[in-house]
């Protein structure tokens, strides 16, 4: 299952949402993207889990949760990037 992580911290990094999220299932790919470089780039997750009862569960106790001191907001991918 692909997860999109919103509104991530500038400081974020791919091994952090990878623990965040395995607290849930087992974690294929933890990835960070960044867009743009002005002042405040805007920062995505994006998270591929195996199962997808666990990316589901995980959305739903994430979804608006305080991560790195900002609120997240975690949606199910609807399209997946080539990796």
């Amino acid at each position: 299952m692909n997860i999109l992580i919103r509104n991530l911290a500038a400081i974020a990094i791919p091994k952090q949402l990878r623990y965040l999220f395995a607290e849930f299932g087992l974690v294929n790919h933890a990835l960070i993207i960044r867009e743009g470089m002005l002042a405040a780039p805007r920062i995505f997750g994006l998270v591929i889990m195996t199962n997808e009862a666990d990316g589901l569960n995980a959305i739903k106790k994430l979804d608006q949760s305080k991560f790195m001191q900002q609120i997240i907001l975690v949606n199910r991918a609807l399209l997946m990037p080539a990796l």
